[in-house]
Parts: structure tokens; sequence; C-alpha cells
């Protein structure tokens, strides 16, 4: 079983895996994702999960509304409060580049892999079957 102590501090993003209700896997940031994500001992959470190769705003295309949605989809985060119940984490969301996470809780399955922690989402906004985030603690 996890421990909040197990959660606490800042964690690098090593991999993002998903599979879909077909089966297939995919990469939904690339190979070269990456991301942070911060547990404090206070229960406050951040997350920022995003693709290793995003272009400039500039080279995103011709208009502002096309730049944004480029941004958007090679960017991902949230942040609010996170408790831990037994081997699953929640992310009780309070912000949130899609307004539609905002007051909801967002639950993970908590597990460990050597230095790795790996966190299960079962149901990521209902576009992926399974979402599998590998994280290594920063030094």
């Amino acid at each position: 079983m996890a421990r909040r102590e197990d959660l606490i501090g800042v964690w690098r993003l090593v991999s993002f895996m998903a599979e879909d209700e077909a089966g297939a896997t995919s990469e939904p940031f690339g190979t070269a994702s990456s991301g942070r994500l911060i547990y404090l001992a206070e229960g406050i959470m951040s997350a920022h999960l995003g693709a290793g190769d995003r272009p400039a705003l500039s080279d995103m295309g011709a208009s502002g509304a096309e730049r944004a949605l480029g941004a958007m989809r090679t960017h991902f985060s949230y942040a609010g409060r996170w408790r831990l119940e037994g081997d699953r984490v929640l992310h009780d969301v309070d912000m949130s580049i899609s307004p539609d996470w905002v007051g909801t809780a967002k639950a993970r399955d908590v597990s460990f892999d050597g230095e790795d922690m790996i966190l299960t989402d079962r149901d990521p906004g209902g576009r992926l079957k399974v979402g599998v985030l590998r994280w290594r603690r920063e030094a």
C-alpha cells in the first residue's frame, strides 16, 4: 500500500503510454514527452505534461487561433488538492487547461517499480481505456 510520504516531492515524466478500447497502444505526446508532477505535504498537487518537441508558437500557424490550438494539442496541465486512499491517489482539480476537469476528482492507481512511480488512469476523460504514466523523482 502506498504511503503519503512515498508521493511527496517533484517527479519527472519518464513515459506516457495509452491503450484504447481495441487494445492498441500509443504515446499521446510522442516518444519525447515531458512533464512534471508535484505533490506537496500540505495536500496540493500540480501536473504538467506535453510533447517534448513542441514547436514555437510562431511556427504553429498563421492565425492566433491556430497557434493556440496547436499549443493546446501538445500540452496539458492541471492543479488542485490531492489525497491518498489505499493504492489510489485522487486529484481534486480546481484549475486546468481543460475547463471540464475543474470540480472533478481524477483517480489514479499508484504502484512503484524500483525508483519509478507508476500512475494508472483507468478513465482519462473517456478517450482512452487505460493511461500509464511513469514518473521518476527529481533529485
